[in-house]
């Protein structure tokens, strides 16, 4: 589709220009097809190609062609390591390691004060039974942890050896290694790991900062925590801090989500 492929014209029931929509003759090795494809493109171009996981084929696959990496560790060093790992794999598909950027999955408890924002980590906690954090990794990773001891140390789980989410099976292990199965547990079925700040907006601020300059991350994708509390409490609380500091934008120059996500500030 060339860019003013569109015409939308009722009066002469026009929806596109042929001359300027064009088949694409793909031939490949599942399937081959003569084109071109019956969806308009939308007004940013193509979609932006987020990839999300940490395993060797993951990282490979983001190397070659994502745009933007989602990625979950709970350490600074993690995340260092895991930037380090991305960057390897820009190179390696011939890419610069400023082509990918970084997005850090993240739960944020912000409060009024500091009691405040821990009441509400706390209130979560308590809702979510253990058994329900031990249900959730089972189903990730293929293995029923029930059968093991609540308190085996998580490097003693086989964890590593589980066909799925290998990233998070490696970022358990790295950022968790000691803590028990059943400490492990709980705090996967609040949030799955990750970046985590509890806090006043200026608290949270500070740690975003810290992990923001150490990491080599471009940003952090929220986990909601609570509807619609957990929007309300970044968005009147952290995000005026975040502003005051210069590090959140207070308009978009773009319409698009590429231009917004990509946007070179």
């Amino acid at each position: 589709w060339e860019p003013d492929a569109l015409v939308m014209d009722r009066d002469s029931l026009t929806f596109a220009d042929p001359a300027k929509v064009h088949k694409i003759h793909h031939k490949g090795d599942y399937f081959q097809v003569e084109g071109p494809l019956d969806v308009a493109p939308g007004p940013q171009g193509r979609p932006v190609i987020i990839q999300a996981g940490g395993s060797g084929p993951g990282m490979a696959f983001a190397g070659r062609h994502a745009e933007v990496h989602f990625a979950t560790s709970s350490s600074i060093d993690g995340m260092r390591e895991h930037r380090a790992r991305i960057d390897d794999s820009a190179r390696a598909a011939g890419r610069l390691p400023q082509d990918i950027r970084m997005l850090w999955a993240s739960s944020v408890f912000v409060g009024e004060t500091e009691a405040e924002a821990r009441a509400k980590d706390e209130a979560l906690r308590a809702v979510v039974p253990p058994a329900g954090g031990l249900a959730l990794m089972s189903g990730h990773f293929g293995v029923d942890f029930s059968q093991l001891p609540s308190d085996v140390p998580i490097e003693q789980t086989g964890i590593e050896e589980t066909p799925g989410m290998q990233g998070v099976a490696n970022m358990l292990l790295r950022d968790y290694a000691g803590q028990t199965l059943a400490e492990v547990a709980r705090m996967y079925g609040n949030g799955m790991g990750g970046f985590r700040a509890i806090g006043t907006a200026s608290q949270v601020a500070d740690k975003m900062e810290e992990a923001y300059e150490a990491s080599g991350g471009h940003g952090f994708m929220f986990r909601c925590n609570e509807l619609p509390g957990s929007v309300s409490d970044v968005v009147d609380l952290l995000v005026p801090e975040l502003q005051r500091r210069g590090r959140f934008r207070t308009a978009y120059e773009g319409d698009t989500l590429r231009e917004r996500l990509l946007a070179d500030d």
